[in-house]
């Protein structure tokens, strides 16, 4: 999960704490959850290095393989953010969704394809 948060910080730069959380799938007979807290706001350029190093390495969260979404709720209690998420902006929300909306496409396209074999 260490490398995962690391290389939150490559996709995020401007990101100053990362918070992971993992647990086992639903239907799993064990159950285990973890969690992880990066203080990343002094990173520095060996941290980046070594973070790019870990994803090529494990070859995990690579960009090709990366689907950005936003989900939008309200928790109890409610706690409205006063600030955006550093390093977001509206364009990028759109942007991400666009990319998001042509990978389903293409998917879809190759599913199609891939049925009339």
């Amino acid at each position: 999960m260490e490398a995962y948060c690391k290389c939150t910080k490559l996709h995020l730069p401007n990101v100053k704490t990362i918070v992971g959380i993992a647990g086992e799938p639903l239907n799993s007979p064990i159950s285990s959850h973890d969690i992880m807290f990066l203080n990343a706001a002094n990173w520095q350029e060996e941290d980046f290095l070594d973070a790019k190093r870990e994803q090529q390495e494990l070859g995990i969260s690579l960009p090709e393989n990366l689907v950005w979404t936003f989900t939008e709720g309200i928790e109890y209690p409610a706690v409205h953010m006063t600030k955006p998420i550093p390093g977001f902006t509206c364009q990028d929300k759109k942007a991400i969704k666009r990319q998001n909306k042509k990978q389903k496409k293409q998917a879809k396209e190759k599913r199609k394809i891939n049925r009339k074999k």
